[in-house]
């Protein structure tokens, strides 16, 4: 049995794509950063899949029905899939080229530094991943079920200053695919959550599947660390409370309902888990004991960790970048829940070949869908709403000025003399007439004698 066929930078796939580096954390699979040779300045991400038997030259029915289902499927929130085929026995996928970080290696900063993310920003980024995922379940006319989410599938890109972009990435390839290659063995990035009727012998997964996903996934999201051990390694008092406090319980009620083995007792629709959460989240937060966080972890040269809640997902950290610059937390004085964000209609998108719609544009976590202001604007709008109403002051409006009146062309006026000029051109013109005249009646005359 010959080995499967290695990728190297130069390898070109189908006379097509040309890789040029591998691409690490980017979910399921082998990724490779890939030129697309049809187009000029394009590139792209090639998803090299797990191997077929020697000598296949295509796709095997059930992942070509897939793959074809994903091309077909646009979102905001999902990550598109523009081409498919088979290189050396490997099916290989082609997807736009995303620029950002996992959630799970956000999770696994988080902990390695033992900090918490943000309870709003995680509880706008889970409702960003079910967006997508609800979209998958309303393609017409094939609904792409996930059936292996985790937090390594799900890209955040983040720009300095503004907000965040989610893409959720590996839809349906989750039996074709190897783990992440580059995660750490307890990372995140390699967590799997299966429900209960995808190991079952005869059962068949559905959109309830998906549900249960999302439930383990905000649950990792949520988990608070459990608390330092002591130096006498005591035992961890009974009653101890791992999770955290910062959440409201009805929020921990709708993980309960979505991870519960029975599909029939779960959320029937990702809509309604979605629904569920984002009423969840207005809930108030009851105050309770909880674990602390873990004391960070000392460096070499003793720095402190940098805050999470302003380097979250920036592309290396931003270490060098002004952390006030980087992000501002939400407006208080609105609710979490807040009104249901409008969601982008789902598209479908026939040529999977044309470059795709650059829809790389932020979209806001936070209620509504309003964009967050300027660190400035927010902190003048925190202390005018803080300070007492002061009396507003009369508008004083400065004199309008009539407009000024078009300026009025007159005709050129006729130099002097031109009337007599003008009669004796026409006095002339009679004359040469009257001459032409006599002339043609005299030879008239001479001819007929």
């Amino acid at each position: 049995m010959n080995a499967p066929a290695t990728p190297s930078p130069g390898t070109v796939i189908d006379g097509r794509y040309e890789l040029i580096e591998a691409l690490d954390d980017r979910g399921l699979g082998e990724t490779w950063k890939a030129r697309d040779a049809n187009f000029k300045n394009r590139f792209v991400a090639v998803k090299l899949l797990r191997a077929l038997d020697p000598g296949a030259t295509a796709l095997p029915e059930d992942l070509a029905r897939q793959l074809k289902a994903s091309r077909a499927l646009r979102h905001p929130n999902l990550l598109a899939t523009v081409n498919q085929g088979v290189w050396q026995a490997r099916p290989y996928m082609v997807q736009d080229l995303f620029t950002g970080q996992s959630l799970g290696a956000g999770l696994d900063q988080a902990r390695d530094t033992g900090q918490r993310l943000p309870a709003d920003l995680l509880s706008g980024l889970f409702d960003r991943v079910c967006a997508g995922i609800e979209a998958g379940h309303q393609a017409a006319p094939q609904p792409v079920l996930h059936l292996g989410l985790n937090p390594g599938c799900v890209l955040i890109h983040r720009v300095v200053g503004q907000d965040f972009d989610v893409r959720v990435m590996d839809q349906g390839i989750a039996s074709w695919a190897d783990p992440d290659p580059g995660a750490p063995a307890r990372s995140a990035r390699r967590l799997r959550s299966p429900a209960p009727e995808q190991f079952t012998p005869g059962a068949r997964p559905g959109p309830a599947t998906d549900v249960f996903a999302l439930g383990a996934l905000l649950r990792e999201m949520l988990a608070a660390p459990p608390p330092p051990v002591s130096e006498d390694h005591a035992p961890r008092p009974a009653g101890t409370n791992l999770r955290r406090d910062d959440v409201p319980d009805a929020v921990w009620e709708v993980i309960d309902r979505a991870t519960r083995p029975a599909p029939d007792d779960r959320f029937p629709t990702v809509a309604a888990l979605r629904a569920a959460a984002r009423a969840a989240w207005a809930q108030p937060v009851t105050p309770r004991a909880s674990a602390p966080a873990p004391a960070p972890v000392p460096s070499d040269d003793h720095d402190a960790p940098p805050d999470l809640f302003k380097t979250a997902f920036l592309p290396g950290g931003a270490a060098s970048a002004d952390p006030d610059a980087l992000y501002h937390p939400p407006d208080a004085m609105a609710p979490r829940g807040g009104a249901p964000a409008s969601d982008l209609a789902v598209t479908t998108a026939r040529d999977a070949n044309t470059p795709p719609v650059d829809d790389d544009a932020a979209t806001s976590l936070y209620p509504g869908g309003a964009q967050r202001p300027p660190p400035a604007a927010f902190l003048a709008a925190m202390a005018a709403a803080q300070a007492p109403a002061q009396p507003v002051a009369p508008v004083v409006r400065k004199p309008t000025l009539p407009p000024r009146p078009a300026p009025v062309v007159k005709p050129p006026e006729e130099p002097a003399g031109g009337s007599g000029r003008t009669f004796l051109a026409v006095a002339g013109l009679v004359l040469g007439m009257a001459l032409v005249a006599a002339l043609v009646l005299a030879f008239y005359r001479y001819t007929h004698r």
